[in-house]
């Protein structure tokens, strides 16, 4: 699983839809280019506070944002950023899941708010080779995935991969009931397995067909947990 956006993306992202180059950028900011690109490549971590708020006000994007990732992106409401049409940043949309007990498919309940994509850069999906439109995001609920996951934790999974394999994270329809799960060989037959390690609460649970169906494999975490 991947790490979630980062300063450096969020950077580039936002110099993007605004049409500033890093020459223009830097020289904004009174540093050099070379320092906005260690920057975007991840060699630096971050800008200074005051190069943050000032980069913001160059990209019409809030500072809040930029420096963490929270909240809106666009500085006013007048401003449109369009994130679900964005060939460079192609957007992976927050979902609840509805699923009945014994049916392949699920329905999508799409989540609303400031938060409710997840953006990644086009050569992430290509050189993954994944297609946006088959990618969902939701949210953990409970603990029975920690540490690995936990209960607020976000995940990505992609809908096209649904041929199990051993030691990977998948999401089920489990008797009608959404889980996230690590599909375990074992015996013959595959396991629904909880990393948690307290297997009294987390026990181990069978997956026969039909009534445990694989609706997609988790590709990527994001967390605010450090």
């Amino acid at each position: 699983m991947n790490k979630v956006i980062d300063f450096g993306d969020r950077l580039q992202l936002a110099m993007t839809l605004a049409n500033v180059s890093r020459k223009d950028l830097a020289a904004k900011l009174g540093i050099s280019v070379q320092a906005i690109g260690m920057v975007i490549s991840g060699q630096s971590k971050a800008l200074t506070a005051e190069n943050n708020a000032m980069a913001a006000d160059c990209l019409g994007c809030k500072s809040l944002w930029l420096a963490t990732g929270k909240g809106e992106m666009a500085a006013s409401k007048g401003q449109e950023i369009d994130l679900e049409n964005n060939p460079d940043f192609p957007a992976v949309k927050k979902v609840n899941l509805r699923v009945s007990a014994g049916i392949t498919g699920f329905g999508v309940e799409p989540c609303t708010g400031d938060d409710s994509l997840i953006v990644f850069r086009a050569d992430w999906y290509q050189s993954r080779r994944l297609k946006p439109d088959n990618l969902l995001a939701l949210k953990v609920s409970g603990a029975s995935m920690e540490p690995n996951l936990y209960d607020g934790d976000v995940v990505v999974m992609n809908r096209a991969d649904t041929e199990l394999k051993d030691g990977e994270v998948f999401v089920f329809n489990l008797d009608g009931e959404v889980v996230i799960k690590r599909a375990v060989r074992d015996g013959g037959q595959w396991w629904l397995d909880s990393d948690n390690q307290d297997k009294t609460r987390f026990t181990r649970k069978a997956c026969p067909d039909g009534i445990c169906i694989p609706l997609g494999k988790v590709i990527h975490r994001q967390t605010e947990r450090i």
